[in-house]
């Protein structure tokens, strides 16, 4: 079996979400910003803003803002 782990997963998760933005529109990539920051959410404790700066150019604000919502919306 492969695995992934979190961070990466949500970078590809991430990346996805914009592939489908671009390609498809917002209606059918809103799943995957969803998933992404439910990711994220959901382990908040696994992630800092240096860790997210540590991610790739293209996600790398996108994971941001992801994160920074997660932050006001912690339970």
């Amino acid at each position: 079996a492969n695995f992934i782990g979190l961070h990466d997963l949500v970078q590809l998760k991430t990346a996805v979400y914009l592939a489908k933005l671009q390609e498809e529109g917002e209606d059918v990539a809103s799943k995957d910003r969803s998933d992404v920051f439910e990711l994220i959410h959901r382990n908040l404790s696994e992630f800092t803003p240096e860790k997210i700066q540590s991610y790739h150019p293209a996600v790398r604000r996108h994971c941001l803002k992801a994160y920074k919502a997660a932050l006001r919306h912690r339970e």
